[in-house]
């Protein structure tokens, strides 16, 4: 069995390069111009037998003689005009298939492209380019600005000596944001100065790279970390014996609402908050709530400053917070840090990789530290 199927083995592949052969035979044969070769040989065939007959009455020459002459010089045109035609179609041909070849990668690239003049009229483009086309008919040499308006020729120029990159909306009223790379190479083709010939000048190859998708995964992943991050944080009344004495307003009654304020707040940033002793609270909120806190210039403290205070005594609250930290046990004691730093109440201290960022408004006296 075995040697079968090295028999047959042995009998197919002179076949299958037979076949190839044929194919490469098929495929790089010249195009014989045969109505030319015709026209020419009949030409030259008359013209020899015009110079024959005149010949003939003004030298006398044997006949014979002057039929073998032309007829040799007759073969030698025939030769020269076959070979030539044949050479010059096998030249064409060549010329054909590598302009076609290379018309079929550019087509087939993976990336859209374009092929502008200096002025900006697209003078050939590829199936990816059409697809991102705002008008899908697309007339003969259009202008780039009007098939992809966030493309002009000054763009084009530019990305041809770095990487330019867009960010571009729609007039449509869209909400999405496309994020676009060009890269250009620029080419001349013949003397860039001669502006009548239309096939010579700058031209210049661009390339459209459309990065939306990448780019909102990108922003999506950060959103989702920004929001995965976990901020720690530290809050405590200030000096709440000194304004219960100063205020008549009991320490329960004034830290109770405190918490009811501060408990509300924590929840609307989606965060949780625990209170291991009396006027002290530890707060865990996701690093984009901070954020908003941070826009929100820390608004809580007013609230809870206008909402507890009397007209006599006022009654405000300390924060410190961090989302530095390899840790969740170091994060709180970047926030302990930063909670200490603060020099009067009614502020919020904010410590980034150890520089410190405080809001609030300066309270009338100091607080001291560790008070009760």
């Amino acid at each position: 069995m075995q040697n079968n199927d090295m028999q047959n083995s042995d009998v197919k592949e002179p076949v299958k390069e037979k076949s190839s052969i044929r194919a490469r035979a098929h495929r790089d044969r010249s195009f014989f111009n045969y109505p030319l070769a015709f026209f020419l040989c009949t030409g030259v065939g008359i013209a020899l037998l015009f110079v024959l007959w005149a010949l003939h009455f003004l030298t006398q020459t044997d006949a014979f003689s002057m039929l073998v002459f032309a007829t040799s010089i007759y073969l030698i045109a025939v030769g020269v005009i076959i070979f030539s035609i044949a050479l010059l179609g096998k030249r064409a041909t060549r010329r054909e298939i590598i302009l076609h070849r290379f018309d079929r990668m550019l087509d087939d690239m993976v990336f859209p492209y374009i092929i502008t003049n200096s002025a900006g009229v697209v003078v050939k483009y590829n199936h990816a380019a059409r697809n991102l086309f705002d008008k899908k008919a697309v007339g003969l040499m259009p202008e780039v600005s009007v098939v992809l308006p966030y493309l002009d020729p000054d763009i084009i120029k530019r990305s041809a000596i770095e990487r330019v990159e867009l960010q571009y909306k729609a007039p449509d009223g869209a909400e999405d944001i496309r994020y676009i790379i060009i890269e250009s190479t620029e080419t001349l083709i013949g003397d860039a100065k001669k502006t009548g010939d239309p096939t010579k000048g700058v031209y210049y190859l661009t390339t459209i790279i459309d990065r939306t998708a990448e780019k909102n995964q990108l922003i999506s992943v950060a959103k989702r970390l920004e929001n995965e991050s976990i901020v720690m944080g530290r809050a405590e009344i200030d000096d709440l014996k000194a304004f219960s004495d100063a205020s008549g307003v009991s320490e329960k009654e004034a830290s109770e609402k405190v918490r009811e304020l501060l408990s509300d707040w924590v929840s609307h940033m989606n965060g949780i908050m625990y209170e291991p002793e009396t006027r002290k609270f530890i707060i865990m909120m996701p690093l984009s709530s901070l954020g908003r806190s941070i826009r929100d210039k820390f608004q809580i403290l007013d609230t809870i400053r206008e909402a507890v205070s009397t007209k006599e005594e006022e009654l405000t609250i300390s924060m410190g917070f961090s989302a530095t930290g390899d840790s969740l046990a170091e994060r709180m004691k970047n926030a302990d840090i930063a909670f200490e730093q603060r020099k009067s109440g009614n502020k919020a201290v904010i410590n980034t990789s150890g520089e410190l960022t405080v809001f609030g408004r300066d309270r009338r006296r100091q607080v001291s530290r560790g008070s009760s």
